[in-house]
């Protein structure tokens, strides 16, 4: 995965349901051109199909992520927070 080298800036925290429990978001990452407003209105705008979790121990970094699967099949990192897993 490539490190998250946007700014990265706290945002009102909210959930979306993912497979295997609810990811509670708690930063963005922003592109240049780009602000908070417009990263979570993209992030809930897409389908759940497209949003890929990854933990903390499996990306790197000191935060679970979500990151956005495109059209060419690759992986852009749009959000750091918190995975709550069904039953724990």
């Amino acid at each position: 995965m490539e490190p998250v080298d946007s700014p990265r800036t706290p945002v009102e925290k909210f959930s979306l349901p993912v497979v295997g429990g609810t990811f509670v978001v708690a930063e963005v990452v922003l592109p240049p051109g780009q602000n908070a407003g417009q990263i979570v209105d993209s992030i809930r705008s897409q389908p759940m199909e497209r949003w890929l979790v990854m933990t903390a121990s499996e990306n790197g970094l000191q935060s679970d992520a979500l990151a956005i699967i495109n059209d060419a099949f690759e992986c852009q990192v749009v959000a750091l927070g918190s995975l709550r897993t069904e039953g724990g």
